[in-house]
C-alpha cells in the first residue's frame, strides 16, 4: 500500500508517494515518485453553512431539538446533509444510481467548492481556483504558471491530500469481508487520506454499496 509523505524545503512543502518495502534490515520507506508542491486549501468555519442555494422546502426544515413529542412522525421533515443539498437530489437515490467513481468524483467536486473552487468555463470537468486546477475525470491536480508551463501540485485538505494518487487508492478499495468493522475503518482511513471530510450518513451509504459490490 502506498501513502503520501511531506518534506519541507525552505518555506514550501512538497509531497512524495512512498511505500513500505522489506529489506534485510526490516521495513523501510521507498519513494516511488514526486507529486508536487503542497497547496493548502482554506475552508470556511465548519460551523458556518456553505453558500449553497436552498429551496423553499429546505428553508422550512424543522430542527430536531425543536420538535415536540406530540408531533406526528410523518410531519417532521428529515434534515438533509450538506452534500445532499449540494447535489440537489436524495442521497440514497444518488448512491444507488451511480458507481463508486462517480460518487467520489462528486465528493471531490463538493470538497473543492467548499474551498472556493469554481467550474472552469474553458475546460470540461475541471475545477479552478486562481491558477490552481483539478481535473475531475483524472483527478490530476496542477498549477498553470504565468509563462504557460504546467506543474503538479497536491491539495492539502483537512487531514489528507487531494490528488490523483490518493483518490486512486480510495477507488481501489475492496473490503476483505472477514471483519466488517475493520473494513469500515480502512475505508474511513482512505477517505481521510484523500482529503475528503465525509458526513456520517454518506459514509454509511457508500460503505453499504462497496460491501454489496464486493460480495
Amino acid at each position: 500500500m502506498v501513502f503520501i509523505r511531506t518534506k519541507r524545503i525552505k518555506k514550501a512543502q512538497y509531497a512524495y508517494l512512498v511505500e513500505n518495502v522489506w529489506t534485510s534490515k526490516g521495513s523501510r520507506q521507498k519513494i516511488k515518485s514526486y507529486l508536487g508542491r503542497i497547496i493548502e486549501l482554506k475552508y470556511k468555519d465548519e460551523n458556518d453553512e456553505y453558500e449553497l442555494e436552498e429551496s423553499g422546502e429546505e428553508k422550512e426544515l424543522i430542527k430536531e431539538d425543536k420538535v415536540s413529542d406530540n408531533i406526528k412522525e410523518d410531519e417532521v421533515k428529515e434534515k438533509k446533509t450538506e452534500f445532499e443539498r449540494y447535489i440537489g437530489i436524495n442521497l440514497k437515490e444518488f448512491i444507488k444510481d451511480n458507481d463508486i467513481e462517480e460518487i467520489v468524483r462528486k465528493m471531490v467536486e463538493y470538497e473543492t467548492v467548499k474551498a472556493g473552487f469554481e467550474k472552469s468555463q474553458e475546460e470540461k470537468n475541471v475545477m479552478m481556483w486562481g491558477n490552481i486546477f483539478i481535473n475531475l475525470k483524472t483527478f490530476k491536480t496542477y498549477v498553470k504558471r504565468k509563462h504557460g508551463s504546467v506543474g503538479d501540485v497536491v491539495l492539502k485538505s483537512h487531514e489528507g491530500f487531494i490528488c490523483k494518487e490518493s483518490v486512486k487508492e480510495l477507488l481501489k478499495y475492496n473490503p476483505m469481508g472477514e471483519d466488517e468493522r475493520e473494513d469500515a475503518i480502512m475505508l474511513a482511513k482512505l477517505f481521510v487520506e484523500a482529503g475528503l471530510k465525509v458526513e456520517k450518513e454518506i459514509f454509511i451509504e457508500v460503505f453499504a454499496k462497496v460491501v454489496k459490490k464486493g460480495r
